[in-house]
């Protein structure tokens, strides 16, 4: 009995420790023009969410102050009366209903903005704030974050709009962890 129970742990122990973690950057190559930033990204553990605005994929293109951007990003638009907020937030791979977060020093992502105005702020699973970085000129990339960040969110305070491309992160960590099952009686 013993030989049988090591042997169902041992078995168990591989196989989670076969599962990759999940990780990466997140360039919106795949998506088509127009597409909405949203779920599509939730099995590699990240939502997209806009608040007062709307936040699409777009296409190649030289935006003014010389900087070309290759590939496909997100184009976030603020609505004409108020300040547009994407949120992005860490979530279980398998299950977008969990909670997750990320390493913060795993974070990095590329902004641009004309007038160099957007506010990144960074939550905890309990919503509480870990720290603020602001893009400091039209084009950057922002980061590292400090603690375990659920959620990031990026506040356009200019108003005008900004770019989002090449989003960054360590591995996405449920709540709980590993939970021990209770030997059977």
């Amino acid at each position: 009995m013993r030989i049988r129970v090591t042997l169902c742990v041992l078995c168990a122990v591989l196989a989670l420790s076969s599962v990759p973690a999940q990780s990466g950057t997140i360039t919106f190559d795949g998506a088509p023009d127009g597409a909405l930033a949203g779920n599509q990204y939730a099995s590699s553990g990240v939502l997209f969410s806009i608040v007062n605005g709307t936040s699409v994929v777009g296409s190649p293109w030289s935006p003014p102050g010389g900087f070309s951007i290759a590939g496909k990003y997100v184009i976030v638009s603020s609505d004409a009366s108020s300040v547009a907020s994407l949120w992005i937030t860490f979530v279980d791979p398998l299950n977008s209903a969990i909670d997750s977060y990320v390493d913060g020093s795993t974070i990095s992502l590329d902004l641009w903005d004309t007038e160099a105005n957007v506010t990144v702020n960074a939550f905890n699973l309990g919503n509480s704030p870990l720290g603020t970085l602001n893009l400091s000129s039209q084009y950057a990339t922002i980061g590292p974050f400090s603690g375990q960040v659920h959620s990031l969110q990026l506040v356009d305070v200019g108003g005008d709009g900004h770019v989002l491309d090449n989003l960054t992160f360590g591995e996405v960590s449920s709540r709980g962890g590993i939970q021990e099952v209770p030997e059977p009686g």
